[in-house]
């Protein structure tokens, strides 16, 4: 396992250095298995975004929209962001929402995606990440203030992660949690790894912690953002 994430990290650094270069509370959130988190508070957002926020997501009725945190900025007729959102309506459980928002150069804001974060897809212990690509477009956002997680989950993230050559991570969101033989957490997290200069990726990682406690980084699934853009 630690040599296949340490491979993922090979190909992560290769892409970036390449593109430098150019709560119902009824029931739970039950998902693949994964039972969503929904109590993340928000993470503090840049004036500008929150204000191109603000100006639509009373306009988008197809759910309730909660900010959670600003994940990645791009330039493109104006300026593109890109929240993690956790989407809700009265007729849907709590799911986790990637929505990019646009807001132009005459300062009109309109939301232009909205796209699940399938946590199944990437907190997968079995699945497998052939390639990776990614867009020298969207600027991970890296000046947030770490995300406030439970007591013992956010130990056990600091000790599955203090020792993990190559990479440092900032948690952003507790996504949700899975009990196998012991429990798994799904935590979203920015990755900064320093080669000629530093680099940020958004990830899941998958904490596997056992039944004596013990805490293991089982998983670690990097996000192209451009897959929540188009």
């Amino acid at each position: 396992m630690q040599k296949r994430i340490i491979s993922i990290i090979i190909i992560i650094l290769g892409c970036l250095i390449i593109t430098s270069c150019g709560k119902s509370e009824d029931k739970p959130n039950i998902v693949g298995g994964w039972e969503i988190y929904t109590e993340n508070k928000t993470i503090d957002i840049p004036i500008s975004a929150k204000t191109a926020f603000e100006k639509v997501y009373k306009e988008y009725d197809e759910i309730k929209l909660e900010p959670i945190a600003l994940l990645a900025t791009e330039v493109e007729d104006g300026t593109n962001y890109m929240f993690l959102c956790l989407g809700s309506s009265k007729k849907n459980n709590s799911t986790y929402k990637m929505v990019v928002v646009n807001n132009n150069q005459d300062n009109k804001a309109k939301i232009t995606s909205v796209k699940d974060l399938e946590l199944a897809k990437y907190a997968n212990q079995d699945s497998e990440q052939d390639s990776l690509t990614l867009t020298n477009n969207w600027v991970p956002f890296e000046n947030f203030k770490e995300a406030t997680l439970p007591s013992d989950i956010k130990k056990s993230f600091e000790d599955a992660t203090k020792n993990f050559e190559g990479m440092t991570f900032k948690p952003i969101a507790l996504l949700g949690s899975q009990v196998v033989s012991g429990k798994n957490y799904a935590i979203l997290a920015l990755g900064e790894m320093t080669a000629d200069k530093t680099y940020y990726t958004i990830d899941v990682l998958t904490i596997y912690v056992d039944l004596n406690n013990n805490s293991l980084l089982s998983q670690l699934s990097y996000l192209n953002l451009s897959d929540f853009s188009n």
